[in-house]
Formats: structure tokens, C-alpha cells, sequence
């Protein structure tokens, strides 16, 4: 179904999670009888835009994104079943463990034209840094 990384880009917002509630609860329409590596649930993952640089933050997006995907597209597991589709809340590789990208002002009004140190690496490796590390690794790019 899904042929390609999916990244759903959020802010710890109320709308955010009642919007990509309604998706997931579309997509759980789609999901297959049993999970395995062709899974296209494998490929979701959340990204927590404007994130605040402190642990409360993170694990209160990472609460709201865990509870959605309880609620939409992980499978019920009854016992331990290999197959099923699910994940423990602190699971670094599920699609509800967010990426977070910091909030940050240098980005506020992005015009690398006017403002071309906002392509500098040492300004955007900050913000960007350690998304762009796990989207690398997500997309097979370790190098």
C-alpha cells in the first residue's frame, strides 16, 4: 500500500493528534492479517516539529503518539504474538517514538537566499542534526 517512508510532522498540539487520528483510524482499514518486514505500518514514524529541548516535552508528545497508535493502527496482543504489529512505549524503533526538531528561531523565517547562514552546517545541526541522523539511518544512508 504504502511505498514509501512515511513521516508524519507534528507540533504538541491538540489538532495535530485529532487529525492524524482520523488517518490512522482510516488506514487501520488497510492492515494486513498478520505483520511482517512488508509491512506498511513499518514505515510510519512521527516527527515532533518545534520541539521543546527538555525530557517532559518529548514524553508527553511520545504519550499522545503512543496512545493514537494503540487506539488506530497497532495490533491488539493478546499473549506474545510474534506477528502482531505493536511496540512498547519507550521502543526507540517504533512509529510513535518522535523524532523531535527543535523549536528554533533561526527557522521562524526560513530565506536562505536573503539569509544564507541558515545553510551553514554548524546553525542547522542543532535543530536539524539529529533528524537528519535517524532519517540517514531510516532510508539506509549510514555513511
Amino acid at each position: 500500500m504504502l511505498g514509501a517512508e512515511v513521516l508524519l510532522f507534528g507540533v504538541d498540539t491538540p489538532q495535530t493528534f485529532a487529525g492524524f487520528r482520523y488517518f490512522l483510524a482510516h488506514l487501520q482499514r488497510f492492515r494486513p492479517e498478520a505483520s511482517d518486514e512488508s509491512d506498511w505500518r513499518y514505515r510510519l514514524r512521527m516527527v515532533q516539529a518545534r520541539a521543546q529541548a527538555n525530557a517532559t516535552s518529548e514524553s508527553t508528545f511520545r504519550t499522545q503518539a503512543f496512545d493514537m497508535f494503540s487506539d488506530t493502527v497497532y495490533d491488539e496482543e493478546e499473549g506474545i504474538e510474534e506477528e502482531a504489529f505493536n511496540f512498547d512505549y519507550d521502543d526507540v524503533n517504533a512509529p510513535h517514538y518522535a523524532w523531535p526538531i527543535a523549536d528554533d528561531p533561526n527557522y521562524a523565517e526560513f530565506d536562505p537566499f536573503a539569509r544564507g547562514e541558515q545553510l551553514a552546517e554548524h546553525v542547522f545541526e542543532r535543530t536539524f542534526g539529529g533528524f537528519i541522523k535517524n532519517l540517514r539511518e531510516k532510508i539506509g544512508l549510514t555513511t
